[in-house]
């Protein structure tokens, strides 16, 4: 064999051994921003929460004015409003019973309206309301309103994932000021969907 033919043969494996490694860089870089773009998707940073930058749907016309003309009782305790879902005043009612979660959004008994972790349950597809059923929309940033007969009230989403229907950690009482919004999914019965959203505070309320 000639040396041309044997310096084209070790050109030819280097050749080889250099794409193979820009490859591996290549799909390693891809997964690594697969992750991160995931990860976003489900935690908003501290910063952009606390930014004095970030928008105040309190201010921004985010809250439609028809959302005041909606009238409490003694069932309806306050309504809740996401505008990327066009969920707008849907009626939220103390309890999670059947007949509660047949016409209403139902708070748990231990959570309270007005303040710290105001824990919220409805079915993501019913013979009668689904409230929920597109709470798998939501992503970091997204916004979600209050309306109790004290004060309207702006929360940014920063987590959404699927938790064990038996995990009960992200219904425990806070001092932080929290919006939890449970739900099932569909022909997983083990399984749970769960946003959460702290509250804005860019806003007044």
């Amino acid at each position: 064999m000639s040396k041309k033919n044997i310096y084209l043969k070790y050109i030819l494996a280097l050749f080889i051994i250099i794409s193979i490694f820009f490859l591996i860089c290549y799909f390693f870089l891809l997964s690594k921003e697969a992750n991160l773009s995931h990860q976003n998707n489900f935690i908003l940073s501290k910063k952009v929460i606390d930014s004095k930058e970030y928008l105040n749907p309190l201010n921004s016309g985010a809250i439609p004015n028809h959302i005041s003309i909606r009238q409490f009782n003694d069932s309806i305790i306050g309504y809740l409003s996401i505008p990327k879902i066009g969920l707008y005043n849907a009626p939220i009612e103390c309890g999670t019973t059947s007949l509660v979660l047949s016409r209403a959004i139902g708070l748990f008994s231990h959570s309270n309206i007005s303040y710290g972790n105001i824990c919220l349950a409805a079915h993501n597809r019913s013979d009668t309301v689904d409230y929920f059923n597109q709470l798998w929309m939501l992503t970091a940033g997204d916004e979600m309103i209050i309306r109790t007969k004290e004060k309207i009230s702006a929360y940014i989403v920063v987590f959404s994932d699927e938790i064990l229907n038996s995990d009960w950690s992200y219904l425990k009482n806070t001092e932080e000021e929290w919006i939890t919004c449970i739900t099932c999914i569909n022909n997983r019965p083990d399984k749970r969907l769960c946003v959460r959203a702290i509250k804005n505070k860019g806003g007044n309320n």
